[in-house]
């Protein structure tokens, strides 16, 4: 969409994420939104983005993967904000194909972050930041586990190589291990 100002572009891309969580709450109970909104501000803060198709990608980076019409999501992107948001998006989107077994789906993912540009790297990591800060919140201790583990064998190594936000999710993952123990399983 050309003529918008940047402010105008960050504007629509919260309204779209707004459109796309309504109604839609995280596991501790918060409104979804807070999520990408959050990721948001750690790009634009931790990271020192500026970019505003890095920021809008961050408000939508789960839109397709949460939506009822997923397509019909990538469309409105496309056209709103154009291909590279919409390839920044796609790379951060898990696949929904239930037909293929999770962990193929986990090891396509991990090798497209790989392959992404630093700045994707860096979003997606971003979001781990959020979602390890928040993991504390969680009710259900094998996610805790889950989640920590994945953090520490995939995320960590990623941060490092991408040299982003180690010490922000090494605090977080070790917040979690304080409260909750080594297994993460019932609160200390």
């Amino acid at each position: 969409m050309s003529g918008l100002s940047d402010t105008q572009k960050l504007a629509l891309a919260v309204a779209l994420a707004a459109e796309i969580h309504q109604g839609q709450h995280r596991d501790e109970g918060t409104p979804y939104l807070e999520h990408p909104i959050r990721v948001a501000r750690i790009a634009a803060q931790e990271l020192g983005f500026h970019d505003v198709d890095l920021l809008a990608a961050a408000y939508l980076h789960d839109t397709v993967e949460d939506a009822a019409q997923p397509a019909e999501v990538r469309r409105r992107i496309r056209e709103t904000f154009g291909e590279r948001v919409l390839a920044i998006v796609e790379t951060l989107t898990k696949s929904p194909d239930k037909s293929i077994p999770k962990e193929e789906r986990d090891r396509e993912y991990h090798a497209r972050l790989l392959a992404a540009p630093p700045e994707v790297q860096a979003l997606k990591i971003a979001d781990r930041v959020d979602n390890t800060r928040f993991l504390i919140h969680s009710p259900d201790s094998k996610k805790r586990a889950t989640y920590l583990k994945e953090t520490e064998e995939k995320y960590l190594p990623l941060a490092r190589e991408a040299g982003v936000l180690v010490e922000e999710l090494q605090a977080a993952t070790r917040k979690v291990r304080e409260l909750f123990g080594p297994e993460t399983g019932e609160e200390k």
